[in-house]
């Protein structure tokens, strides 16, 4: 299959029928193609990180036109910080990083000792 590049402002719609050479037989696939502009979606909006720091899925993968630029930035939060890799390490977290394109994004939890608790 082949599309023309597009650059209308909302999605367009098509259908691929394939049919039997009898002709009894057939099936339709939908194809939508998206309007030009802005492309960006994120796969997930909550994580959840248990008392000792661990993600189950640490990973969120964000989607942008190839030459689209986003920040990604951890706000108001000193115990969170992001990479562009996966690492244990928290201190390699940032608080903020920019990106072009697609890209997968790591949250890294800081462990914070708690004192004077029995």
């Amino acid at each position: 299959m082949f599309a023309d590049k597009y650059a209308g402002k909302s999605k367009r719609t098509g259908t691929i029928t394939i049919k039997h050479e009898k002709g009894k037989l057939q099936t339709e696939i939908k194809v939508e193609q998206s309007a030009s502009g802005a492309v960006f979606s994120v796969d997930t909006e909550k994580k959840t990180v248990d008392k000792d720091g661990s993600f189950y899925n640490n990973a969120v993968s964000v989607k942008a036109g190839k030459s689209a630029a986003y920040t990604v930035e951890v706000q108001d939060c000193d115990w969170l910080g992001i990479t562009s890799e996966e690492t244990d390490d928290f201190d390699m977290g940032l608080l903020k990083m920019s990106f072009t394109g697609r890209h997968f994004i790591w949250w890294r939890h800081r462990i914070q000792e708690i004192s004077g608790q029995m």
